[in-house]
């Protein structure tokens, strides 16, 4: 789907349909059109569009795919349907930002090992924490083993979670949500086996050694300060998605939908760039 815009004219026009796109849209007047086409040129435009039939869905995303569609003008867009999701469940805002502050190999390897064992932690230690409104334990067994399954915070933790990544991404944010619940019934586990005057030193210890090695990654490999200084909730909230989703980027060439890591990375540079030049200006 592509933006022509020829004699001041503007269009939304798809390559396998002979009609518009947008139907049911009266035509902009040519005073708007004279004011709103200078602004378009050396322009980007994202449009976001989710068809609500299915079967105009389905067309739209067999255009998306077909190089066909790709405009060679200065003006183009990528619909976006089920993709464009904006505020809080913007997926590449959200990995934007975070892969600002880890744009140095080293450093998505330091936090790739470490970000993981830091979660399981956390949950080892609300494991401990009382169950939510008197909810029932739920009982089963587990490698021969009798567990007890809390619903305290720890599972309200673990909820929250997987629930925030599936809506960012369904398939990736599905295998996020099983490691999340696999982290939360092992942590119940360990914690059933060790007990609360052992787990907290356990927990105390790993946690120690986890954030040494990422301040490590980032005052010696990324040499820029953590992402959690300048944004604590957001920075937690995507740690563990992040080096998952980086790690299937990685090994198996996976892309929330197509054009997903070349527009995240040209957002990254860009960032990358500014945060230098402002440090370049604070130098005397």
């Amino acid at each position: 789907m592509i933006i022509s815009t020829q004699s001041n004219a503007i269009s939304l026009i798809s390559p396998k349909l002979s009609t518009p796109v947008l139907h049911g849209v009266p035509p902009p007047s040519s005073h708007a059109l004279n004011r709103l086409s200078p602004s378009l040129n050396n322009s980007r435009i994202r449009i976001r569009i989710r068809p609500r039939n299915p079967s105009c869905r389905a067309q739209t995303r067999e255009n998306l795919t077909d190089p066909s569609t790709i405009s060679e003008g200065k003006v183009e867009t990528f619909a976006g349907f089920e993709m464009a999701k904006t505020g809080l469940f913007d997926l590449e805002r959200h990995f934007a930002f975070y892969g600002a502050y880890h744009s140095n190999p080293v450093n998505v390897a330091i936090h790739t090992v470490f970000v993981w064992p830091i979660l399981f932690t956390a949950l080892l230690l609300l494991c401990f924490t009382p169950p939510l409104f008197g909810l029932p334990r739920i009982e089963l067994s587990l490698f021969g083993h009798d567990l007890a399954l809390v619903l305290n915070v720890g599972c309200l933790l673990t909820l929250v979670y997987s629930t925030f990544y599936v809506f960012l991404d369904p398939r990736a944010g599905s295998l996020a949500a099983l490691l999340c619940l696999i982290c939360w019934v092992a942590a119940s586990f360990v914690a059933s086996r060790l007990g609360f005057s052992l787990a907290w030193k356990v927990v105390l210890v790993a946690q120690i050694v986890c954030w040494t090695g990422q301040f490590i990654g980032h005052g010696v490999f990324e040499k820029r300060a953590p992402a959690l200084l300048d944004n604590l909730a957001q920075a937690f909230l995507m740690a563990p998605f992040f080096v998952l989703l980086e790690a299937l980027q990685t090994f198996f060439g996976y892309e929330p939908y197509p054009g997903f890591r070349a527009t995240v990375e040209a957002k990254i540079d860009a960032e990358v760039s500014d945060w230098k030049d402002k440090q370049e200006k604070l130098i005397p």
